[in-house]
């Protein structure tokens, strides 16, 4: 008898949630391919059991990795309405460090008391700060006040959760 493929998913997901804690910021690195948390959180978002929902999920993109197929796919193995999960992920893409700056500085605070998310995915910040045109010691000087920004925001959800590649490209294949 072959397991259920949701419960395999809930199992590996309430495993991984064990080691992420409220008001942390939590970075994955690597080949976000090989286990993908963002999309996974988003399609079961941490929740609390209590209140037996999931909630929102506010995802800052700056490598443009979001993937509704993805998440779809994942709501589904786990008996849940994708478009219920879909419609309630808030979705903001940045394309420069800076547009990413205005989105955590200045977007998130208000993005976080209108939705109340349980969950915020920032992906792509060494991307776009280190692989920009703009001289380092301008990206470094423009990344400082977002890094000072991400324990407040970590505070106002359950979970932050980063990720970055570690080559910080897009690869054409997965577009």
């Amino acid at each position: 008898m072959t397991a259920n493929p949701s419960s395999k998913i809930d199992g590996k997901l309430d495993e991984l949630e064990s080691f992420v804690r409220s008001g942390k910021v939590t970075m994955e690195r690597g080949d976000v391919r090989a286990l993908d948390l963002p999309h996974l959180f988003s399609a079961r978002p941490v929740s609390d059991p209590n209140e037996g929902h999931s909630g929102p999920v506010l995802w800052l993109d700056g490598d443009n990795f979001f993937n509704p197929y993805k998440v779809s796919r994942i709501a589904r193995r786990m008996g849940e309405k994708p478009d219920e999960i879909l419609g309630n992920i808030y979705i903001s893409r940045a394309f420069t460090c800076y547009q990413m700056s205005s989105l955590v500085l200045e977007k998130s605070p208000e993005a976080v008391g209108k939705h109340e998310p349980k969950l915020l995915i920032i992906t792509g910040i060494p991307s776009l700060f280190y692989r920009s045109d703009i001289p380092r010691s301008e990206a470094e000087k423009a990344l400082d006040p977002v890094l000072e920004a991400l324990p407040d925001l970590a505070l106002e959800t359950e979970m932050l959760l980063m990720t970055s590649r570690p080559d910080g490209e897009v690869k054409e294949s997965e577009i």
